[in-house]
């Protein structure tokens, strides 16, 4: 098998307790995520066993994936394992205290079969990409004041079609 691999690492001005909550409420995923176009489960926010269904954007295909919830640790880490088209997945988050701060740390582990031959190893430069992307965003919005929140919570929400 082979397998794509990325790793981000971002410290947030908020506690754990706090950024768990964040990532906990799937709801949230899409408006930091920049891959994640919608999110459905069974469950109001991630908890052991919830499943989730993930409707990506990937080199402007769209990727639907199904995710279980398979370590919930509050406030220190959360481990999701699924599967979309011919890829296994297993994302890990782990968040470290240091003290009124959080070191967030996102793990991506994609087995992808061979899926991607000679292209694995650009596919893995996107997956980091938008990673990296990922957890800046969620630090801008968990670190945002609240008058910028509020601001933003007045506009329309964005929706695909399709």
């Amino acid at each position: 098998m082979t397998r794509a691999h990325a790793t981000a690492e971002v410290e947030i001005s908020r506690t754990p307790e706090e950024v768990f909550a964040w990532l906990a409420d799937y709801r949230t995923h899409s408006q930091w995520h920049p891959a994640v176009l919608s999110i459905a489960s069974d469950a109001d926010k991630l908890e052991m066993g919830a499943r989730l269904h993930l409707v990506e954007r990937l080199l402007g295909r769209r990727l639907e994936s199904d995710m279980e919830v398979t370590a919930f640790d509050p406030p220190e880490r959360i481990v999701l394992e699924g599967s979309a088209v011919a890829v296994e997945i297993r994302d890990e988050l782990t968040l470290k205290d240091l003290g009124g701060r959080t070191l967030l740390r996102i793990d991506v582990q994609i087995e992808t079969n061979g899926l991607f031959g000679e292209g694995l190893a650009t596919f893995n430069q996107i997956v980091q990409r938008n990673l990296t992307t990922a957890v800046g965003m969620l630090k801008d919005q968990l670190e945002a004041h609240e008058d910028l929140h509020m601001a933003f919570g007045v506009l329309p929400a964005f929706e695909l079609n399709g």
